[in-house]
């Protein structure tokens, strides 16, 4: 009877083991280079789509389960991966990465130079970085991707488009194959082969007054000859409003608690209108409803004016 006894406080032992591994945590700490703290820094659970991004003061903190991996990219720097363990605190240091000194980058007008022979500021991304979040807008995708970029998130379930920001404060323009577009609502993230945002008076004279804000120059996807494929990706959000008002429909349209009275003129009213003298008249031009109250009162309709 002990034996069984203490076997089965051992298989208890070890189920409430796993559970608390299995516990969901907070992982906190700093992301840094050589010379300081890094912000903007792409902080993510390897596998899903939850991240989040460095603050100004390169911090960061972000629930995981024990053994996820967390990947921290930033442009220009060698991808790290960390394991989550006991620990709360993941502290990275990230190296500037140099296999990227002959790229090759797509200008105005869509041509194509040496990124080193250009005399402006100029960073891409490609496609693979581009889905690798699963965003739906296209603005929220290059978040922490592009140094010098403003995002101006939007609100979620598709009320508004977010916007990108390099120059004052107007959106930028996108060109996507040669086709200018002042914003970013078509552009399907899973449908772009590589973007380049050009920074800078000198990257952007040849767009004129358009681009005084900055261009996005966006090359989609193409077919090959004898190469046929399939893929699906998909995503599912789904979102609450954050506030409803409540519904009244005790008052009114109208700004005063007062009906206004109609005063029939036979040298300036319609003879039809003389049935109407006396009656109220309801401010039918207000959008409040802070008006008499709703008690029955008979109203002169709007349209028996006319009718």
């Amino acid at each position: 009877m002990k034996t069984k006894l203490k076997g089965f406080l051992t298989l208890l032992l070890a189920l409430v083991v796993q559970i608390t591994f299995a516990q969901e945590k907070t992982v906190s700490g700093t992301v840094s280079e050589s010379s300081g703290p890094l912000p903007g820094v792409s902080v993510l659970v390897k596998g899903t789509t939850r991240g989040v991004e460095t603050d100004f003061d390169g911090k960061y903190s972000i629930k995981v389960n024990t053994g996820d991996v967390l990947v921290f990219r930033y442009l220009g720097y060698t991808t790290v991966e960390r394991t989550a363990g006991n620990s709360n605190t993941i502290d990275v240091t990230l190296k500037e990465g140099g296999e990227v000194l002959d790229e090759i980058v797509v200008t105005a007008l869509g041509n194509k130079r040496n990124k080193r022979s250009l005399g402006y500021a100029q960073q891409g991304v490609d496609s693979e970085e581009l889905v690798s979040a699963k965003q739906a807008d296209i603005a929220n995708a290059i978040a922490g991707k592009i140094s010098g970029v403003q995002i101006l998130a939007a609100p979620k379930s598709g009320f508004n488009q977010s916007q990108i920001r390099l120059r004052g404060n107007r959106n930028v323009l996108y060109v996507v194959d040669g086709i200018r577009l002042q914003n970013s609502d078509d552009v399907n993230p899973e449908d772009v082969s590589s973007m380049s945002v050009l920074k800078g008076a000198a990257a952007t004279a040849l767009y004129g007054p358009e681009g005084s804000n900055g261009v996005v120059i966006i090359t989609s996807q193409k077919a090959k000859n004898g190469d046929s494929s399939i893929s699906y990706d998909g995503a599912l959000e789904i979102g609450n409003a954050a506030y409803i008002h409540d519904l009244q429909n005790e008052y009114g349209g109208g700004y005063s608690q007062t009906f206004s009275k109609f005063s029939y003129d036979d040298t300036r009213d319609p003879t039809s209108w003389a049935s109407f003298d006396g009656d109220n008249i309801v401010d039918y031009f207000a959008d409040e409803s802070w008006g008499p109250k709703l008690d029955g009162r008979l109203v002169r309709q709007w349209d028996s004016w006319i009718l």
